[in-house]
């Protein structure tokens, strides 16, 4: 049943097979449409009860023949159709994917080259830690010598002062 301002249209079916349901709608819209099309909306309106009857019944023959004889094929067309529109819908889930792995592609170029970046970054700071490294340890040693010559300068002059500076306490035996 359909039901568009004015027009009521009703068919009445003993489809089991869902399949067929499209069909009987097909049937609906296109005497509906028929109906309107020949058919003003004040007429539709002012009409008595059974006043088209007459004068639409050759109309309806017609679709009623149409869609009675070729109601298998409008099924096979309803498949046909239904695999159109998966075959539509997987060409553009496809279409998105590509459009999706283009797009991982160019950031994954983005980065491989930070990649690249970063790794030469480490590089120069794996540099620069070594040698600040050894310019730390010089300067450690550095001062441990001066430590050792301040220790032993400073061990020298109070032997010296007490021996004097020719160390003679340390090599005479009286």
């Amino acid at each position: 049943m359909y039901r568009n301002e004015d027009v009521i249209t009703l068919c009445i079916s003993d489809d089991t097979d869902a399949r067929y349901h499209n069909v009987n709608f097909s049937f609906l819209d296109d005497v509906e449409q028929e109906f309107v099309k020949n058919y003003s909306a004040y007429k539709i309106t002012k009409a008595k009860a059974y006043e088209f009857d007459k004068k639409f019944k050759i109309s309806l023959g017609k679709f009623l023949h149409f869609y009675n004889e070729n109601r298998s094929k409008m099924v096979r067309q309803g498949k046909l159709a239904d695999y159109i529109q998966r075959v539509d819908d997987v060409k553009d889930i496809l279409g998105r994917n590509i459009t999706l792995v283009m797009e991982r592609g160019e950031s994954l170029d983005d980065l491989v080259q930070q990649t690249d970046d970063m790794l030469q970054d480490v590089q120069v700071f794996s540099k620069r830690s070594t040698q600040l490294k050894r310019r730390v340890q010089s300067e450690y040693y550095s001062y441990q010598c001066l430590a050792v010559a301040f220790v032993v300068l400073v061990f020298y002059l109070a032997v010296g002062s007490l021996c004097g500076y020719g160390m003679q306490c340390l090599w005479s035996s009286e």
